[in-house]
């Protein structure tokens, strides 16, 4: 029971944060472009990447990991296709999220994200 009710506020939390973001947003209308030259997914597993909702660690095949900006927070899991340039991610507990991926530039619903060292995660 106690685990629920920590999971559950961990979800909430997070909802929380991404509901609050600035610019287009989860679960907008926000539709990526493709980019002129689509990176790859061995380039965007390289690095973390800090969005201003938290830090999202993308794995080969499809798997990623979303760590809330909230500490004590456990991270969520989730997967993400990459298409010609074009990523879709999903988070349990977190709207839907598009972007786009160039082979430098990692753009998360309209917010261009910070590459990050997967150590200091």
């Amino acid at each position: 029971m106690q685990r629920m009710h920590i999971w559950g506020g961990t979800v909430l939390a997070a909802v929380v944060i991404v509901g609050c973001s600035q610019g287009p947003g989860p679960g907008s209308d926000y539709v990526p472009e493709k980019p002129a030259r689509p990176g790859d997914v061995e380039s965007l597993c390289a690095h973390a990447w800090q969005h201003e909702n938290g830090v999202f660690i993308f794995y080969p095949q499809g798997q990623l990991q979303f760590q809330p900006p909230i500490e004590g927070t456990q991270p969520f899991h989730g997967t993400y296709a990459l298409q010609e340039g074009i990523l879709d991610i999903t988070v349990m507990g977190l709207p839907p999220l598009k972007g786009t991926w160039d082979g430098t530039t990692l753009v998360i619903d309209g917010q261009t994200c910070k590459p990050r060292d997967k150590q200091g995660q």
